[in-house]
């Protein structure tokens, strides 16, 4: 199998535990690339992504449904208080590894409708991550990146 980025390990950030987590790697070779001062990741999970941007010296936001936000429904903008140079989400892959009450447990039926490791369909899953991609455009700065 060939991929377009590929690392000999994850780095030392977040819980490989967390399964379908995001290397700091590439989050690392985001933030080198396009130099933001501000950093949002809407599905934080583990932390790795926020753990590299303050490393990096970058303010950084993590917010995740296992935490109470809904990335499909809650404003990320009203929620960090500021829009950002560089909001980030890494979903899941549709239904690959399902999240709420497998990866994290204790999810409420509202944290299990927003899941979109659950959604029932692939018209479902696009409709919700267009939400969350207008979210996230809405917290990005003028002419940044998300």
């Amino acid at each position: 199998m060939n991929s377009i980025i590929s690392y000999p390990d994850r780095g030392p950030w977040g819980d490989s535990k967390w399964r379908g987590n995001c290397s700091g790697h590439v989050i690392r070779d985001l933030i080198n690339q396009l130099n933001p001062q501000t950093f949002v990741d809407c599905m934080v999970g583990s932390g790795t992504s926020v753990q590299v941007a303050t490393e990096m010296g970058i303010t950084a936001h993590g917010l995740d449904l296992h935490s109470g936000f809904n990335a499909v429904n809650d404003s990320i903008l009203n929620h960090v208080g500021h829009q950002s140079d560089l909001v980030f989400s890494h979903p899941p892959y549709l239904d690959i590894i399902i999240y709420a009450n497998a990866v994290w447990k204790g999810a409420t039926q509202e944290q299990l409708d927003a899941d979109l490791s659950r959604c029932r369909s692939d018209a479902e899953f696009h409709e919700k991550m267009q939400a969350v991609l207008l979210n996230q455009r809405d917290a990005t700065k003028p002419g940044q990146h998300y």
